[in-house]
């Protein structure tokens, strides 16, 4: 599998214009035609174990069947496509204390 920066773009941008409500399966058979079922998959699976992305899958006993129209963005996502940290940065900063005696 090649990583795909643009598709990854694509769609993480879909799913966050889309949020609260879910992707258009159109939107989903569109990529698969212009790129192909593996290569969409294995996409989601990556942007899915970076935790941007809740995929659902079906998976069967010789088939894997993408649930598009359940698939949502996560918090992370809006935050990377924000490019600011978001709540993330804020949320997640610690906070430095010295102890002025044990310089002594």
């Amino acid at each position: 599998m090649q990583l795909d920066r643009i598709l990854q773009y694509k769609i993480l941008t879909e799913l966050t214009e889309c949020f609260p409500n879910f992707s258009s399966q159109e939107f989903f058979d569109q990529l698969v035609a212009q790129h192909s079922l593996d290569h969409v998959l294995g996409n989601l699976i990556y942007l899915d174990g970076h935790g941007l992305i809740r995929l659902k899958i079906d998976q069967g006993f010789n088939y894997k069947e993408v649930l598009w129209t359940l698939t949502e963005p996560t918090v992370l996502a809006f935050d990377f496509l924000a490019n600011d940290g978001g709540l993330s940065a804020i949320l997640n900063t610690g906070t430095v204390k010295t102890d002025n005696d044990a310089s002594t």
